[in-house]
């Protein structure tokens, strides 16, 4: 190949490189929110601040045309709804645009291990037949997109971008392999892993927020450009440290690289207490804080408390580090869960997690724990804290 030849297609591949950004203007969403059901059943949510409407807000904001979003609150989130408006939305995403879906709410896994969506008018006693099983919302939008590896050229595919706020919704990762391997490009991006509860707290929507925005604190090579795989870690240390949570994430023919959003107000050169980084976490007394910069001598901290962050100027003698206890595999521990504790067994670890199983039930029961959940001794089990 000729030399001039070579570097121009080399400047052509940088650029498509560069390119591969999602185009929101290309994009259609469904917002579904659900903070209250008819059956008493299932527990409300408090309704202040809630994050639902700003991600909304937001996708508008970032170029999502009106007529391709659609917000679902509460009463209007029904399961009839909900999945009307992602084929709508499926079928008006142009070729080589994105799907994106949204869900905050209950999520409840059923004992053979399947997982379903409470949207508004779902029934706790029925939820396998109210409820709206994730396995539905695969098979309705793969048919909505009606695409496949053979009769949809890669570069063409509408892609899809899963979102779930609620108990179990790392389940959409499955999701996400099912559709990919019939020649849909997905993503999954959620507060919980699929074995596991999630917090009240709107404390993983937040972390879509900030990425999503460009908050530079998101940024974490300093490139000014926040990817899939960066977005993926806001979600993960805001969980970790804030909720001692497991976040999912599964990007199945989609580069982590996906540039997500530009940064447009880089962070200063803010320099930290030595220990710590800036965007990282930290301990100020009980409350969990994220270090956000300096001021003269003292340090930035912002708090989050269910959907409100607030920040404070603190002495830098006051922050302690944030250290996870961790058991090795075969370690047999107790696990509080329910208000109660349980025989278990660590099978896996990753970092500060524990992959636990309970020998007095089946593997449906297995999950990820951190050292919060685990007792020793005759210590007293802890009242657990609610999820969603």
């Amino acid at each position: 190949m000729p030399r001039g030849l070579t570097l121009l297609v080399a400047l052509a591949l940088a650029a498509e490189v560069r390119a591969d950004a999602l185009d929101f203007g290309r994009a259609s969403a469904v917002i579904a929110g659900v903070l209250e059901w008819a059956d008493p059943d299932l527990e409300d949510f408090d309704k202040e601040g809630r994050k639902d409407e700003a991600l909304a807000a937001l996708l508008l904001k970032r170029g999502v045309p009106e007529s391709r979003l659609r917000l679902l609150l509460d009463g209007k989130a029904t399961r009839r709804a909900f999945l009307e408006a992602v084929e709508a939305a499926g079928r008006a995403t142009p070729r080589g645009g994105w799907l994106i879906v949204y869900f905050a709410g209950h999520g409840i896994q059923l004992d053979d291990g399947r997982v379903a969506l409470a949207l508004s008018d779902a029934r706790d006693a029925t939820i396998a037949s109210s409820g709206l099983l994730l396995d539905e919302l695969r098979d309705r939008i793969q048919r909505t997109l009606g695409c496949t590896g053979a009769r949809c050229p890669r570069d063409r595919a509408r892609r899809v971008l899963l979102l779930g706020d609620a108990c179990y919704s790392g389940g959409l990762g499955d999701v996400a392999e099912r559709l990919a391997a019939n020649g849909i490009p997905s993503v999954a991006l959620t507060s919980s892993e699929a074995s596991n509860d999630s917090t009240i707290n709107w404390t993983y929507t937040q972390a879509l927020l900030e990425a999503l925005s460009g908050s530079a604190l998101a940024d974490t090579d300093r490139d000014g450009r926040i990817t899939l795989s960066e977005a993926s870690q806001e979600v993960r240390a805001s969980l970790l440290y804030r909720e001692h949570q497991r976040w999912g994430f599964k990007a199945v023919r989609v580069s982590e690289e996906l540039e997500l959003a530009r940064v447009e107000r880089p962070l200063g050169r803010a320099r930290m207490p030595r220990g710590y980084t800036l965007g990282g976490y930290a301990s100020v007394g009980d409350e969990v804080v994220r270090l956000v910069g300096m001021s003269g001598r003292q340090v930035v901290v912002s708090y989050f408390d269910y959907s409100e962050r607030s920040d404070e100027k603190v002495s830098p003698r006051r922050l302690r580090p944030i250290r996870f206890e961790t058991f090795p595999v075969g370690s047999k521990l107790r696990v509080v869960w329910e208000d109660e504790c349980w025989d278990a067994v660590v099978d896996r670890v990753d970092g500060p997690f524990h992959f636990v199983s309970y020998p007095e039930w089946d593997h449906s029961w297995d999950e990820w724990v951190t050292d919060d959940r685990v007792i020793s001794g005759r210590e007293r089990c802890p009242k657990a804290p609610k999820t969603r």
